[in-house]
């Protein structure tokens, strides 16, 4: 919700990293399927998509009918502003946004396979984009109400 919350507000920089996604609903199935199979002492990695941060960004804004962010924060600058972050928070008494961990993930590639899960199980994952075109609608239908 906060990184929802971040774009709407504005977001102009984006990382150029990327991470997997699914949908918490495919989780959850995937789950009740592997319960209910014969499958045992087995390991998966259970993604729907890798997505680009950037891509991930520009999806949110457009389902949040903003403007998408439009510059690169690499390393250094997204070192910056944990730091500056961090010392803002000491203020104001909030978490902070970006901490250095979050900084460091997001100026890196995670790359994932699902292979082996649509293999075990035939499974169809839900794109990313329409789960955040979902949870878009359920955030601005949210910030309606609080007015």
């Amino acid at each position: 919700a906060r990184l929802f919350q971040q774009v709407y507000k504005g977001l102009r920089y984006y990382t150029p990293g990327s991470n997997g996604y699914i949908d918490a609903n495919d989780l959850a199935k995937i789950m009740i399927l592997l319960m209910n199979s014969d499958v045992e002492s087995q390991r998966f990695i259970i993604n729907s998509e890798n997505v680009s941060y950037k891509q991930l960004f520009t999806w949110i804004a457009e389902a949040l009918h903003v403007k998408p962010p439009q510059h690169l924060a690499g390393p250094f600058l997204s070192s910056m502003a944990w730091r500056v972050l961090k010392a803002g928070s000491f203020f104001t008494g909030k978490p902070p946004l970006i901490t250095k961990e979050t900084a460091q993930t997001a100026n890196s590639t995670y790359r994932y396979s699902n292979e082996k899960i649509i293999k075990q199980l035939s499974f169809q994952f839900k794109p990313v984009k329409e789960t955040i075109e979902e949870t878009a609608r359920y955030f601005l239908e949210d910030l309606k109400g609080s007015f």
